[in-house]
């Protein structure tokens, strides 16, 4: 115990005693003014008058260790300090000095607890704390140096390397635009892929990534609208809502009767008596309604009626959608004692506008670009992203096809820079993608898998909070929030990367356990993260000072509270400047 006193609670450095305890921090008075002062002790320098400065403090049954965050001259003292008195060993003064208690150790196996069951007594002895004691007491951090990412900032000799402590609750990396945002992304990317069972995929909406690991054996990229597409069939009514804004009056309830009718087609040719029986409705693979018979409709509309109500556009041809919902405006009268059909002139007005926007999104150049399959773009991206998920057999024999496929790499990275955001069309792709993550997530695909799965959504404030415009706020887009809430013990995690953590909304923000949080100004993007760090903690104070690379680092899942770190210098560099 001798040996570990002396090497802990070393009497040459000690700097005070303390005067004040409170549940946020400690307060000490010292003597010793010359220790506040840079000098040389055993071959390393010291300064205990620098803020971030570490210090130990002894406790009747624990030992804490803490940060110096303020440092001032008692009033009557400051007409005094000069060169001389601070360099005179009896000279007068007594200057206070803040600490944040960082957490307490056990004198026996020095195993770390974040607590406030336990605090230093006034009086205690304050020390600072030697590189030898940091790197003792830190060591239990320490998980395996291969998948180092950052350091100290104050002590660059500790490095942080706990990826699971990182991503097991999920995280956010959030910073103004050149503050370090990617390099933090791509050198945690970096080492993940140094663990065996982890694949990774990254939306990127600006194709920064996709540059950055273009050639790369493990990676596997693909570029929307160039060599793969979406499949407008992968879509969701309320998709179609965000695409075409319809109103609620009139333009809803036809644009929903026209998509039933279209996958009613559908299911009629599959049966060849039903279809004889129907086929003077079907014209072209459209449903003509005027001139017919309601009654006959709705019988053959009630037989499939559990295929045709489900919220999807599966089986819908969108190309055939204009012209059915002029169909679907028909009102019913009565011609010779029996109900039919007849076109509704007024119901179509007040429909000509969506149809309108319908048909210049689907002769639109990126619609062609983006939903419309060629020679050059041969994969549907959602079928992409489902094969990387899974997983080969041992005794699969790969064919040609499966060779192109992207299940073999550790790494999809999904290029969307081509998307435009007409018609909301960034933010229903990205939503697109989640949807099929987070179903694989729920079918347990990865949790019976060898591989968890982390998800990096890059620019997220585009995505986690636009719900369209107010009458359709209710169709939001909501997969990655389901992510963040549902999929940690399905071994499906989260990273958002965001400049804009305030436009976040606090149900999706409040399910992430790690923040690395780079430098940041805007005032309510520094107040959401008030309520995501700790309280007692000053450190948000200093968000808007760090430098690029620099960061504030908070997880729960560390024994430590929010520290400075300074991420280290990835392989693969995104290019984020901005060019003039």
């Amino acid at each position: 115990m001798s040996d570990f006193y002396t090497s802990f609670f070393d009497r040459n450095l000690l700097i005070g005693y303390i005067s004040k305890v409170n549940i946020n921090y400690i307060i000490l008075n010292t003597p010793y003014v010359q220790q506040l002062t840079k000098y040389y002790y055993n071959g390393e320098d010291f300064h205990g008058g620098l803020l971030n400065s570490y210090v130990v403090i002894e406790g009747d049954k624990y030992g804490f260790l803490g940060q110096i965050f303020e440092i001032e001259f008692l009033e009557k003292e400051r007409k005094n300090i000069t060169d001389k008195n601070l360099e005179n060993v009896e000279g007068d003064f007594n200057p206070k000095v803040k600490v944040n208690i960082l957490f307490s150790f056990d004198y026996l196996d020095l195993e770390l607890k974040k607590t406030i069951s336990d605090f230093p007594n006034v009086g205690a002895r304050v020390y600072l704390a030697s590189k030898s004691v940091l790197k003792e007491l830190f060591k239990i951090q320490q998980k395996n140096e291969k998948y180092e990412f950052a350091n100290f900032v104050s002590n660059n000799f500790l490095k942080i390397d706990d990826l699971g402590g990182i991503f097991s609750r999920h995280c956010a990396i959030v910073g103004t635009t050149g503050s370090g945002k990617s390099w933090t992304a791509a050198k945690l990317i970096e080492s993940l892929l140094k663990m065996e069972d982890k694949k990774i995929i990254i939306l990127d909406p600006t194709g920064e990534y996709a540059d950055a690991f273009k050639g790369e054996e493990f990676a596997s990229i693909f570029k929307i609208g160039e060599d793969s597409y979406i499949d407008p069939q992968n879509m969701k009514l309320e998709d179609l809502y965000l695409i075409l804004n319809p109103s609620e009056g009139a333009q809803i309830p036809k644009l929903n009767e026209a998509i039933k009718s279209l996958k009613l087609v559908q299911e009629v040719k599959k049966n060849k008596e039903e279809y004889e029986k129907f086929k003077d409705f079907i014209k072209d693979e459209n449903i003509k309604k005027e001139g017919n018979s309601p009654e006959a409709f709705n019988e053959i509309y009630m037989k499939f009626y559990g295929e045709i109500i489900k919220n999807d556009l599966k089986n819908v041809d969108l190309q055939k959608l204009p012209l059915q919902i002029e169909n679907e405006c028909v009102v019913s009268y009565m011609n010779s004692n029996k109900e039919k059909w007849k076109k509704d002139e007024k119901t179509f007005g007040y429909c000509i506008s969506m149809i309108a926007r319908l048909n210049n999104f689907l002769t639109s150049e990126f619609y062609n670009s983006i939903f419309k399959s060629d020679s050059k773009k041969k994969q549907n991206i959602i079928s992409v992203i489902e094969n990387f998920i899974k997983e080969n057999k041992e005794n699969d024999i790969p064919n040609d096809e499966d060779n192109n496929n992207s299940h073999n790499k550790r790494l999809l990275i999904l290029n969307l820079e081509d998307i435009v955001s007409e018609y909301n069309m960034k933010e229903i792709v990205v939503e697109l993608m989640g949807r099929k993550i987070l179903e694989m997530a729920r079918n347990n695909i990865v949790k019976n898998s060898k591989n968890s799965l982390i998800v990096f959504l890059d620019e997220a404030h585009n995505f986690l909070n636009k719900n369209g415009d107010n009458e359709l706020k209710k169709y939001k887009r909501s997969s990655f929030e389901y992510i963040a809430k549902e999929t940690r013990k399905k071994r499906v995690f989260l990273c958002i990367i965001t400049q804009r953590p305030g436009d976040i909304p606090e149900g999706i923000l409040s399910q992430f356990g790690t923040f690395i949080i780079h430098n940041l100004t805007n005032s309510n993007d520094l107040e959401k993260l008030k309520y995501v760090l700790p309280k007692d903690n000053n450190v948000i104070n200093i968000v808007p000072k760090l430098g690029s690379g620099e960061a504030i680092l908070s997880s729960v899942n560390f024994n430590y509270p929010p520290i400075n770190i300074k991420i280290l210098e990835p392989k693969y560099k995104p290019n984020s400047k901005t060019e003039f």
